[in-house]
């Protein structure tokens, strides 16, 4: 909970009520924060002016507006705040400016209806319950909390009324399993011994033959239970799964468009069938619509997919169909749902290839930019090492994404790419490589501001400068396949002047883009940046002994072989000098031969 008592400077207390009294609500710039005063203050007047608002009732149903977002670094919203406190009219309130109802709290694991069921409030699970549209009775729990439904959790209690308000629900189901796919509502209250509950779930349809570990409902009711007859319970209520959703729901699908003047109806429509999904999730029926609102770039209908256990990695791959049509919201959803961003086409290729291209004629510039977007996210930490493992692979012809950059996009773009890791030496089916298109400032940018950083004052002695060689030698497992390492495991496969042991199968493309530079006029100059510089000195450093073990054989050869023509045959007749001319061209021969070690 938060805790909104702070001590001043001289050690007396503040008062948020006092603060309350000498602040308007004008002169706060965050409604979220200031929201949450009134609320904790119980001042409903102040915080219905707040939240009551044009932005609010445009954006509430935004997952990322600050209604429905965390107040503080626990996690916990408004809502969630409310219902913890209690606090029944400003539940109403929140919900009537349209706050989500069907999100997980990111600090309890819970969603509302479970925090309701938690403080045993049935007005409170009404409320939130109330909204079907928005609402969902079958909601389940974030993972660390066992995945388990409202019903679950009620069950458990042995809570009868708040199971009663769940069970009136006609799309309530009685049979639901929690995140390991074993345990069901009557199965949890066999366990805590809850009779009566078990005997409500009876009575609302409740399967007793399902097989729950090594034994059925039955058999755990006969052990917990020896007196419970379940035959004697007269079953009120039997709740059939709808055995055609699948099929209703691809026809539905199929005929919804994003833009069409009807598609709020038929997204309802949608949202009342997901509403009978229960075991046909286990089947992995519902991939075929997945996939078909991914490709259709039906964002809401995928996110509502998503939350009712839709696997985002079908063998169909839709990350791979929302990247080629520019879907931005599409690849959102599936990143918040840690789809597997790494898979690719038949043609070896990646996302990044199919956003660069461009190829479909239904997606606009600006979509592509989008999908760039998200998928370039340093925030999302586990996104940003799948793109920076897949940077540098090729298609079948053998075109990283930088080469479609450099063809079809700004410097701009070009410049996040390096920063991810593109490698500027790579050659395509034509030898052409990426440098060649990436302009001199760009590439000064480059260097200067992300491959060269220092830390610390330059006067001090921990003054440190940092390099970056990324776009020359970048990480082994994110070239072609003949560059990759023999010992995939070693620390050292990215260390630049690391040993000899392990060496790439092929040598790394590292010093092509530096020769393209001293071809050039306009790139020229940059062969003199300290980045180049010293990563030319790095390379030095490992071949110099080499090169200096030559020459001084060399020069030693040399040497000595002047030392023996002069010695022997300085001064002879002339009908001598074939013998010499044959040892001369014999040393000739032989020197490019020993130089060569």
């Amino acid at each position: 909970m938060l805790n909104f008592d702070y001590k001043m400077e001289n050690g007396k207390k503040f008062e948020v009520k006092e603060c309350v009294r000498m602040t308007s609500v004008g002169c706060i710039s965050e409604p979220q924060a200031n929201a949450l005063i009134f609320l904790k203050n119980d001042d409903l007047r102040s915080f219905t002016d707040i939240i009551n608002t044009d932005d609010v009732e445009s954006n509430s149903i935004k997952a990322d507006h600050w209604i429905n977002q965390p107040t503080d670094d626990a996690g916990a919203t408004l809502l969630e705040i409310a219902i913890l406190l209690q606090k029944t009219r400003f539940v109403e309130q929140l919900i009537k400016a349209g706050a989500r109802l069907d999100l997980v709290s990111k600090a309890s694991g819970f969603a509302l209806p479970h925090l309701a069921i938690e403080k045993r409030d049935t007005n409170l699970l009404k409320l939130v319950l109330g909204d079907q549209e928005n609402s969902d009775v079958n909601i389940k729990s974030a993972d660390f909390k066992r995945g388990i439904s409202p019903l679950h959790l009620a069950a458990e209690k042995g809570d009868i009324e708040c199971m009663q308000i769940l069970l009136e629900y006609e799309d309530i189901d009685v049979d639901i399993k929690d995140v390991k796919g074993v345990q069901t509502p009557i199965l949890l209250a066999i366990k805590a011994k809850k009779e009566e509950a078990v005997k409500i779930l009876i009575e609302n349809g409740a399967c007793i033959d399902l097989k729950a570990g090594r034994l059925t409902i039955r058999e755990y009711i006969k052990e917990s239970f020896p007196n419970l007859d379940p035959t004697k319970i007269r079953v009120k209520k039997s709740r059939e799964v709808m055995l055609n959703l699948k099929d209703k729901v691809f026809s539905l699908l199929k005929e919804t468009e994003l833009n069409q003047h009807d598609y709020v109806s038929k997204f309802s429509n949608f949202k009342t069938y997901m509403r009978f999904i229960r075991n046909l999730r286990e089947q992995n029926v519902l991939d075929n619509v997945f996939d078909l609102a991914c490709k259709k770039g039906l964002h809401e209908h995928v996110e509502l997919l998503l939350r009712k256990g839709v696997n985002p990695n079908t063998n169909s791959k839709p990350v791979l169909e929302a990247a080629y049509f520019g879907h931005h919201k599409i690849l959102k959803q599936l990143k918040l749902f840690s789809a597997n961003f790494s898979v690719i086409t038949g043609a070896k290729e990646t996302v990044l290839h199919l956003v660069l291209k461009m190829q479909s004629d239904f997606g606009s510039k600006l979509d592509y930019e989008k999908s760039l977007e998200e998928l370039i996210d340093p925030s999302n930490i586990q996104l940003f090492g799948q793109m920076k493992s897949i940077i540098n692979k090729k298609d079948d012809r053998s075109n990283t994404a930088l080469h479609y950059a450099t063809q079809k996009w700004s410097q701009a773009t070009v410049r996040n790419l390096l920063e991810l890791g593109a490698n500027i030496g790579i050659k395509n089916h034509w030898d052409e490589i990426p440098i060649s298109k990436i302009r001199p400032e760009t590439m000064d940018d480059f260097l200067s501001e992300f491959c060269l950083t220092s830390d610390g004052d330059v006067v001090h002695e921990n003054f440190t400068i940092t390099f970056k060689y990324d776009f020359l030698a970048p990480n082994i497992d994110s070239l072609p396949d003949k560059y990759r390492q023999y010992n995939q495991d070693s620390e050292e496969k990215q260390d630049l002047i690391a040993s000899n042991e392990n060496p790439p199968s092929h040598a790394l493309p590292e010093t092509e883009p530096l020769w393209y530079m001293s071809q050039s006029k306009e790139h020229r100059h940059l062969l003199k940046h300290p980045v180049i510089t010293s990563f030319l000195w790095f390379k030095w450093q490992r071949i110099r002994r080499y090169f200096n073990r030559n020459l001084r054989f060399f020069s030693t050869f040399v040497f000595l072989l002047t030392w023996y023509i002069f010695r022997n045959y300085g001064g002879l007749a002339n009908s001598k000098a074939p013998d010499m001319v044959g040892m001369v061209s014999s040393s000739c021969i032989l020197a490019p031969c020993l130089s060569s070690f």
